[in-house]
């Protein structure tokens, strides 16, 4: 292990990502999940101008239903985490590739079964505030309420997911969005 702090030596061939140190592997993480968020917005820009904004949001909730299913347990099994409740959720929404270098959050587990997921800091929330993108705003916040929901059935039948927060906000300061999520039996 070479424990690189970055790549700007010389050309290595037979360079593994383990040559790298921690600090490297995590910019090189959140660098990655910029760009897998990148993407979506990319593609959906990309269809509502061929097409229209209906049908990219149609195809963009297809592709994040579809996505969703194959990235969370890609997620649970390179890291180890197992379970089907609200802990379990949230250590996925932790290391997830569309949160990780995207978003700040702040959880509040208030039990293995229940527990409150903010969003303090959204990146596409600043950037479409930021040029009135109000449309953009509504589409992207907007799957997020069925789709954190949908996530929550998926991972446990019997969880729910409330939506406590939402935007527009009245000031830049405050939290993007908030969710509660909650097994009951």
């Amino acid at each position: 292990m070479r424990d690189l702090k970055d790549y700007s030596g010389p050309f290595i061939p037979d360079l593994k990502r383990s040559d790298f140190s921690k600090e490297a592997l995590v910019r090189a993480w959140e660098a990655t999940s910029r760009c897998f968020v990148m993407i979506d917005g990319l593609w959906y820009t990309l269809i509502k101008e061929k097409y229209d904004e209906a049908t990219a949001g149609k195809l963009d909730r297809e592709i994040w239903e579809k996505m969703t299913w194959k990235e969370i347990p890609a997620i649970q099994e390179a890291l180890n985490i197992h379970g089907n409740d609200v802990e379990a959720l949230f250590k996925v929404y932790q290391t997830i590739p569309d949160s990780v270098g995207v978003l700040e959050m702040k959880f509040e587990l208030k039990n293995k079964n229940h527990g409150i997921y903010t969003i303090t800091n959204c990146r596409a929330l600043k950037h479409f505030e930021k040029y009135g993108k109000k449309e953009l705003q509504e589409t992207a916040c907007g799957i997020d309420v069925w789709a954190f929901a949908d996530t929550a059935r998926h991972f446990n039948p019997k969880m729910k997911c409330t939506n406590l927060k939402l935007p527009p906000r009245r000031d830049p300061s405050e939290p993007a969005c908030s969710w509660e999520f909650k097994i009951e039996d």
